[in-house]
């Protein structure tokens, strides 16, 4: 995967995490897709399973006019939003 390379410079080690919600009784009836730096994909094992990658830290190589890595946060943000919800749902 040559994502990780994109932050073989952090201190931190990249994070490779997969989330598989199932409900504690029957199955889901509506799937929601959330996307923010997220690949989701449904599989046969789990109702919602997502695939995603944290990828913070390292170089900033993006540099120049019209860059915005100054939200850089903002993708961190949603990254977190949807492993809290994960927690709190259990």
């Amino acid at each position: 995967m040559g994502s990780y390379l994109g932050v073989v410079a952090s201190a931190n080690p990249p994070k490779f995490i997969h989330l598989c919600y199932k409900p504690p009784s029957g199955s889901i009836k509506t799937k929601l897709a959330l996307l923010e730096n997220v690949y989701l994909i449904f599989s046969s094992k789990c109702d919602i399973s997502l695939l995603f990658f944290c990828l913070h830290g390292g170089y900033n190589i993006k540099t120049g006019h019209g860059c915005l890595i100054e939200l850089i946060k903002f993708d961190m943000g949603g990254s977190a939003a949807i492993l809290c919800a994960a927690k709190a749902l259990g």
